[in-house]
C-alpha cells in the first residue's frame, strides 16, 4: 500500500481557520467579561466566563502551532479573568 500525506498548505489552512476562529471568539467574549460585575452577577459572569475557557483551551493549542501575535495578546487579556 502507499502511504498518502496531506500537504502542509492543507494544514495551514485549517490551522489558520482555526486561528481566526479563536480570535474572534475572544474579541467576543473579553469585553463581555471586562463589563460584567462577578459580584452584582455571579451566574451570568460564571456563564461567560465557561465560554471563555472553552476557547482558551483550543486557543493555546493553536497558539502552539501558530504562533499568532494577536491571538498570544488576546490570550494574555483572557489569562487575567482566570485569577
Amino acid at each position: 500500500g502507499s502511504i498518502i500525506i496531506n500537504q502542509p498548505r492543507t494544514v495551514n489552512v485549517a490551522i489558520k481557520a482555526e486561528v481566526t476562529y479563536c480570535k474572534l471568539e475572544l474579541g467576543r467574549i473579553l469585553p463581555v467579561l471586562d463589563r460584567l460585575n462577578r459580584d452584582e452577577d455571579p451566574a451570568l459572569y460564571v456563564d461567560w466566563l465557561e465560554q471563555l475557557m472553552k476557547v482558551i483551551i483550543k486557543a493555546s493549542r493553536v497558539q502552539g502551532l501558530a504562533r499568532d501575535d494577536e491571538l498570544g495578546e488576546l490570550l494574555a487579556k483572557a489569562e487575567t479573568h482566570l485569577t
